[in-house]
């Protein structure tokens, strides 16, 4: 730390010369006793060989603050300032070993006192302040009301002195900014690094300070005029990497990319700033651009395991899964062995390419091992899931219990995937006591209250729903999620008219936007299932324009354009909208898969209604599009089992919401398949 550097070592060395002649007037036998006992040093020369050896004693301690060189440094430092004890040099010496030592108070002590003696001197005042900025350097974050917050006002006070004395130091100015800045006074901070700039406007450090306070305060825009206010010089790499962590820290991704962007063309030489702006331009999902970024970096950083890493998750991201396995192969070889995250890497690019056996392998070897909460708490969850995909429903049940046992949301989480578990099993009594449980240890609680309604209407108890939510209306604008609830059970049954004043009741009751293209989109669905494709659009489009982003609204629409043959291309543009929300919901990857069935498509649509499937393998309305998809292909093997599972499962619901006809129609299908299998 210390801002003295280091000095050449002292040439003490006398000529020779001056001993060898003989003085005039000696005999040869004086002579020669002359040479030998040369005269004294002078004291500062005597304080000065000390100071060397100080000196050398220090440099072989180096960094260690426990060497036991440091004790002889000290010891010369002393014998030094003893010879010459007025200067302020060799105070300085031995109060900042004092510091790098560790021992505080004695180092402040002597620079204060150096102070005292020397009160016009720069030099004193600068090692004092050192001296405070290096004890704080080595000390925990000041608390209130303790003794570092007082370290910190006195290391203020000595540098408001100094900028007093010198104030054409920028160098000064900042230090005094960033502890005004550790004090909380903001303002001041901002004036001291404004003043350092005009002083030097190349100054880079002043203007990183300066947008480092400004985004803390959550001054962005004014973090960003800052830069652009001053010359080029002073904008380095340095400076727009603070201005992109601070965007990063506020997830306005795209604002940092383009702020990293000019880190990088600033120093590309810097593969920290590379490396961020490939991280957020992945946050802001632009994997495309992402992968470049990291393929750049993996060519400058070729020994860089977790930037081998990045590039495979955005190939896997970007659908390049056999790219994405050579560049996994790569991070493997150069990350140690075990590492979780190529682990955890390599099972969901096993699930991507199909291989269920494979990722779940990988991901029971993951929860096997000692893992922190939050790690093991990721691999149970999709473990569970992935379990549950493939029918082992036992085991899912039992990684969702394991999940539950970490207690705090984990278990929520567990729960709530648990129910999943059983809806997906047409296990409603399960479904049903799983969320019973939950309202006994939270009686009166409205969620749960109507997951419960909801859980009675799924199973075919449309009255028992009902009658769960009848009784907490209150006849005024707080039923309005009530009478949506009550819609739904309604719609569940097929109880169009009910369904339709229950979800307007709704509607027109809703306080908030959500609340109402909650109820329009409820009111499309109820168009859809009875056919009404027009009307179901025209809701949809009111659900949308309150809330433009939402996902399961962009996928309905999809859907009702498909079901309705017309505007195609806006249809696959709403479905691949939704699926950038949420990649691996089986619903969205279905409409994906009947837009393109509809496009006449076939691979594509194949692609996406075996991968929905995959994901959702007990749903009847998916398994008979994948039967439609096969058989347009000619594939009537594939078509015909898609078709057997999908009747299957249309048993399985309960009669009450089961949907009429469909049945039938995959009887139909099915029949049709195995006619053709037979030719």
């Amino acid at each position: 730390m210390r801002r003295t550097a280091v000095i050449a070592v002292l040439s003490l060395a006398i000529g020779t010369a001056a001993w060898t002649q003989e003085p005039p007037g000696l005999k040869a036998s004086e002579a020669s006793e002359a040479s030998a006992a040369p005269a004294p040093l002078s004291p500062r020369a005597q304080g000065y060989a000390q100071y060397e050896l100080g000196k050398w004693a220090e440099l072989k301690a180096g960094a260690d603050p426990s060497s036991a060189d440091l004790a002889p440094a000290l010891q010369h430092y002393r014998a030094a300032l003893a010879e010459d004890p007025q200067s302020i040099f060799l105070a300085g010496q031995v109060a900042e070993l004092l510091s790098s030592s560790g021992q505080a108070t004695q180092a402040i002590a002597m620079a204060q006192t150096l102070v005292k003696d020397h009160p016009a001197s720069l030099a004193a005042h600068r090692l004092l302040g050192d001296i405070y900025l290096n004890v704080l350097e080595q000390t925990p974050k000041p608390a209130p009301g303790s003794g570092d917050k007082q370290l910190l006002a006195q290391a203020l006070a000595a540098y408001q002195t100094l900028v007093g004395m010198d104030q054409a130091n920028a160098g000064e100015h900042v230090v005094l900014g960033k502890l005004y800045g550790a004090s909380g006074d903001t303002a001041a901070a901002q004036r001291e690094f404004r003043a350092a700039l005009n002083l030097d406007p190349a100054a880079s450090d002043a203007l990183v300070s300066l947008v480092q306070t400004l985004a803390s305060g959550g001054q962005l825009e004014a973090a960003a005029a800052a830069i652009e206010a001053e010359p080029p010089a002073a904008r380095t790499g340095r400076v727009y990497a603070t201005l992109g962590g601070a965007y990063f820290g506020q997830h306005r991704y795209g604002d940092a990319a383009a702020a990293f962007q000019k880190a990088v063309q600033a120093r590309p030489d810097v593969p920290e700033f590379q490396n961020d702006w490939a991280q957020a331009l992945m946050q802001n999902d632009d994997y495309a651009g992402a992968l470049a970024a990291f393929q750049r970096l993996a060519q400058e950083v070729p020994d860089d395991g977790r930037t081998a890493l990045r590039v495979a998750q955005m190939q896997m991201q970007m659908g390049q899964l056999a790219a994405a396995s050579t560049s996994l192969t790569t991070a493997g070889r150069l990350l140690p062995p075990g590492d979780i995250e190529v682990g955890y890497a390599r099972a969901l690019l096993a699930q991507s390419q199909g291989q269920d056996q494979a990722a779940l392998a990988d991901l029971q070897a993951l929860a096997a091992q000692p893992n922190n909460v939050r790690t093991e708490s990721i691999f149970l969850d999709q473990l569970g899931r992935l379990q549950m995909r493939t029918a082992d429903y036992g085991g899912a049940q039992a990684s969702f219990e394991r999940l539950a046992k970490l207690g705090g949301t984990h278990t929520a989480r567990a729960q709530a995937l648990e129910l999943e578990l059983f809806r997906q099993e047409r296990n409603y009594p399960q479904a049903l006591a799983v969320v019973g449980q939950q309202l006994i240890a939270r009686p009166g609680s409205r969620p749960l209250t109507l997951s419960y309604a909801s859980l009675q209407a799924e199973s075919g108890d449309v009255n028992g729903a009902l009658a769960t939510l009848k009784p907490l209306l209150r006849g005024d604008a707080s039923d309005a999620d009530l009478y949506l609830a009550m819609g739904a059970a309604q719609m569940a049954a097929r109880h169009w008219s009910d369904a339709r004043d229950d979800t307007s009741r709704a509607q027109t009751l809703a306080s908030s936007p959500l609340l109402r293209a909650q109820a329009a989109a409820q009111l499309g669905a109820i168009a859809s299932g009875q056919h009404h494709y027009d009307d179901a659009e025209k809701q949809l489009q009111v659900a949308l324009a309150l809330d433009p982003t939402n996902a399961n609204v962009l996928n309905s629409l999809g859907y009702v354009l498909a079901q309705r043959g017309s505007r195609l291309i806006d249809a696959l543009a709403y479905a691949r909208q939704s699926l950038r929300q949420d990649a691996d919901n089986p619903g969205y990857l279905d409409t994906l898969g009947w837009v393109y069935f509809k496009m006449r498509r076939w691979p594509e649509a194949v692609h996406n209604l075996q991968r929905a499937a995959q994901l959702d393998p007990r749903d009847p309305a998916i398994l008979d599009h994948l039967g439609q998809a096969y058989a347009e292909q000619g594939q009537w093997g594939p078509a015909a089992a898609s078709w057997t599972q999908a009747l299957a499962d249309v048993q399985r619901v309960p009669a009450p919401v089961q949907e009429p006809h469909l049945a039938a129609e995959i009887e139909k299908s099915l029949a049709r398949a195995r006619k053709q299998l037979k030719n």
